[in-house]
C-alpha cells in the first residue's frame, strides 16, 4: 500500500490517496469487500475524521471519495488548512501502519504547515513499491517515485497537545 497526500489532477483539491492496494485484481466499483485493504483504508479515513472532530463537527465537513478504481482509492479534501491536512494524513497513515508520502508539488506547503504548528518532520525520497499489485496506476506511480516526485515522512514529532489528541484516538 502506498499512502500519499497530493493533488492528483489540477482541478482537484489536495487528496489523500491509497494506491497499490492488495487483492484488487478483480475489483468492481460498488462491490464492497469488508476484509480488503480498501475497507481498512476507508475505515481509517472515516475514523480519523471523526476522532479529530472539534465539538460535534468532523475535522473536515467533506472528505469525498473521489478516486475509486482497481488498486486505488482516494479522498478529495475540501480544505485550505494545510495543518489540518497534515495531521489528518499522518494520523490515517499511522493507523494503517504505513509511511505518509507527499508529492513534491505539496512538499513546501507541508514543511511550512509543520513549522508553524510545531510538528517536527523528517523525510526522505519515497522508496520503490516492494510488492506490486494490479491496478491502473502502478506503472505510473513507480515511475514518479523513481523520478523523485514523492517524499516519505520518516518521522513526525507532534507538540504535546496534538500528541494527546492522537493518543486518545489511536
Amino acid at each position: 500500500m502506498f499512502v500519499s497526500l497530493e493533488r492528483p489532477l489540477p482541478d482537484k483539491h489536495v487528496s489523500l490517496m491509497a494506491r497499490n492496494l492488495a487483492g484488487e485484481a478483480d475489483y468492481q466499483p460498488g462491490r464492497f469487500q469488508f476484509d480488503s485493504e480498501r475497507a481498512r483504508v476507508q475505515a481509517a479515513v472515516s475514523t480519523v475524521n471523526h476522532d479529530l472532530a472539534f465539538r460535534s463537527h468532523k475535522l473536515f465537513g467533506i472528505v469525498f471519495n473521489q478516486f475509486d478504481w482497481a488498486g486505488t482509492s482516494g479522498w478529495e479534501i475540501w480544505s485550505d488548512n494545510t495543518v489540518h491536512l497534515l495531521v489528518f494524513a499522518l494520523a490515517v497513515a499511522r493507523r494503517l501502519d504505513q509511511p505518509l508520502n507527499v508529492h513534491a508539488d505539496l512538499m513546501e506547503r507541508i514543511l511550512v504547515a509543520a513549522s508553524v504548528s510545531g510538528i517536527k518532520i523528517d523525510f526522505d525520497f519515497s522508496k520503490p513499491l516492494s510488492d506490486l499489485h494490479p491496478g491502473d496506476e502502478t506503472g505510473h506511480l513507480e515511475k514518479a517515485i523513481g523520478n523523485g516526485e514523492y517524499f516519505a515522512i520518516t518521522d513526525a514529532v507532534f507538540p504535546e497537545e496534538v500528541r494527546q489528541l492522537l493518543a486518545a484516538h489511536a
